[in-house]
């Protein structure tokens, strides 16, 4: 039995309605991720304006731009205003506050806030000093390969404070910084030094001045965290 001419029209019609609604939910969906990385994109071009103003030494100006931003949870711009705060640039130098700022960073995950929240700790900076925080933070850092954290927690366990003394713990963690590039973990493993020629060395804290790459409102400081020179303990 042939179907009727207005059989064929109705199922046409269904599926033209069908393709239009399934259309209009794909272009809502587009626009939602659209509108949901607008947000992302002005908050990474407004980090980059801050890091543009303190790299030219603008460090008011990096503040106001940054404080909003920390102030809504970016943790580039957290991480960077504890930074200011710790070097007294645009702000009147306060460690308590630089080290608040790292904290919230650093609880984001930010390698280089935990890096520099241990700092903190191990230098009683804006905080009690405490060498066994100051390694749980290193660790967390270290954990994400970032090579300061791990040469700092490789000093940790060579001279055994805030952790047990573990030499052979100690050079697996000189080894793996070594690997990233940081130069003094190297020449540990160069022919005129060993580890307990520099077991006391402890690297400088981050700063919000590297390459900013990687994605992300603009990464703050890994490179050149990364390739600080050390300062004793």
């Amino acid at each position: 039995m042939r179907e009727s001419s207005s059989s064929r029209n109705t199922r046409r019609a269904a599926r033209v309605d069908w393709i239009f609604r399934f259309d209009w939910l794909y272009l809502l969906a587009l626009l939602s991720i659209v509108m949901a990385s607008a947000p992302r994109a002005q908050a990474e071009e407004d980090y980059d304006a801050g890091k543009r103003a303190y790299l030219a030494g603008n460090y008011e100006e990096a503040l106001r731009v940054w404080q909003p931003l920390a102030d809504q949870g970016n943790k580039f711009a957290q991480f960077s205003l504890g930074s200011l705060y710790f070097e007294g640039a645009g702000v009147e130098k306060d460690l308590p506050e630089s080290a608040r700022w790292f904290r919230l960073a650093a609880e984001q995950g930010y390698a280089p806030a935990q890096f520099n929240l241990g700092n903190a700790y191990k230098n009683g900076n804006g905080v009690e000093q405490d060498d066994l925080a100051a390694a749980e933070w290193w660790r967390k850092a270290a954990e994400q390969d970032f090579a300061p954290a791990q040469f700092n927690l490789g000093t940790q366990y060579y001279v055994g404070r805030g952790v047990p003394k573990d030499e052979e713990t100690a050079i697996r963690w000189y080894r793996r910084a070594a690997e990233n590039g940081h130069p003094q973990a190297q020449r540990l493993f160069s022919m005129t030094e060993t580890p307990g020629g520099q077991a006391q060395a402890s690297a400088a804290p981050a700063k919000p001045a590297g390459d900013g790459g990687g994605g992300g409102a603009a990464a703050a400081a890994s490179s050149t965290a990364a390739s600080s020179t050390a300062t004793e303990s």
